[in-house]
């Protein structure tokens, strides 16, 4: 499925293998209940998502992340398209750095700033829906909640309470831009 990537410095637990199966198969469900479906989509905060029962299910599936996280899991999943998806083995900054048809990233170098500076669960979840959405719902689920996940770790500690720390700004940012500059 997706490419294992190093734990970080941030020591967050990553999803395991097991979670991760879980997850993808998920997702594959979601696209064939398009009520629940929609009714994700709808929704235009984290909290809208939360009220839904598609949160509880990623709670389930991953036991160790916050609600908030498994809200903005379920949000910015409901979003990614199953059909004609080439992304399912990227990882989800490469999708951002990386158009294998046009050279260019599909993801502005002000749009990702704007990303990785997120500040709060609402700004979080704006800005990955826009990258999905940038990216016509086309990049691996898994690796975008791994992306989820670290952020809600970095959240979560206690001296990191009002966003990003600058260790996982760093990583994100490494990820994009050494894409970036390889392509150019």
């Amino acid at each position: 499925m997706m490419e294992k990537v190093a734990e970080k410095k941030s020591g967050y637990k990553k999803i395991s293998e097991k979670e991760e199966k879980a997850l993808f198969e998920w997702w594959h469900w979601l696209h064939g209940h398009n009520g629940q479906r929609a009714g994700l989509r709808r929704c235009s905060s984290f909290a809208q998502v939360s009220l839904h029962p598609e949160t509880f299910l990623i709670k389930h599936i991953i036991p160790h992340i916050s609600h908030e996280a498994a809200a903005v899991t379920a949000g910015i999943l409901s979003h990614i398209d199953r059909d004609d998806n080439k992304n399912l083995n990227k990882k989800f900054i490469e999708t951002l750095a990386r158009s294998h048809r046009t050279g260019r990233p599909p993801f502005s170098e002000t749009r990702f700033r704007h990303l990785i500076s997120a500040h709060n669960w609402d700004e979080l979840y704006s800005e990955l829906l826009r990258a999905v959405k940038l990216l016509k719902g086309k990049t691996n689920p898994v690796a975008v909640a791994d992306v989820i996940l670290r952020w809600d770790d970095e959240f979560r500690s206690i001296n990191n309470r009002n966003g990003l720390a600058a260790g996982l700004r760093f990583e994100l940012s490494e990820e994009y831009f050494s894409l970036v500059i390889k392509n150019n």
